[in-house]
């Protein structure tokens, strides 16, 4: 039914920048299954340091209960899972945020790019400034739907609940919504954009 037409494939350069941080997200993804993090006993020095500094500070305090306490502190901020983000979190995030906002355009510039020339073939596409404004989910699971009867994308399917899930960590970082505390009370609740990846990193 067409009478030839040209289309731009701007979303091709969408796809190349995507893929370009394939090579950098395994790299990054095998250093981490191989991060064996330090013992409390490669920390000997900080802990000694900081018991001094500590008794320094409340010379009423005995040695031990410095030192005890020095403990303590290392062994929180020095744990695992906080060796583990200190290492890794500024570019597993960035990987993270990247990607996301990425794969989020690529997945809008396909499906427009889709409807545009489906509903053209169709002679239908007088709609598609109406068509542009609906969401993006809309667009995949109803969007071709108008020039072609049998196509499905059910919601519940594992490719839906993929787009779903990228749309929310997008909204996430294009909308965040900071959570603010006053003492123990939470007075507004935000958006929470910490990843299952970070969380992991963090042993949370």
């Amino acid at each position: 039914m067409s009478d030839g037409y040209t289309t731009t494939a701007e979303y091709r350069h969408l796809e190349v920048a995507l893929k370009s941080y394939w090579g950098p997200f395994v790299e990054l993804t095998d250093e981490i299954e191989a991060f064996v993090p330090q013992p409390l006993s490669a920390f000997t020095d900080t802990i000694n340091r900081l018991s001094e500094n500590i008794q320094e500070s409340n010379p009423q305090m005995s040695s031990e209960e410095a030192y005890r306490l020095a403990v303590q502190r290392i062994s929180s901020s020095h744990s695992s899972g906080m060796q583990a983000y200190s290492l890794f979190s500024d570019r597993l995030m960035t990987l993270q945020v990247t990607v996301t906002l990425i794969s989020h355009a690529l997945c809008e510039a396909l499906i427009n790019a889709l409807l545009a020339a489906g509903h053209y073939e169709q002679r239908t596409h007088e709609k598609f400034p109406d068509i542009q404004k609906m969401d993006i989910k809309d667009k995949w699971v109803n969007g071709p739907k108008e020039y072609c009867p049998k196509y499905d994308l059910p919601k519940g399917s594992a490719l839906y609940e993929t787009l779903n899930h990228l749309c929310k960590q997008r909204n996430s970082w294009m909308h965040h919504k900071s959570h603010l505390h006053v003492g123990d009370e939470k007075v507004i609740e935000g958006r929470s954009y910490l990843t299952y990846h970070m969380r992991s990193l963090c042993g949370g």
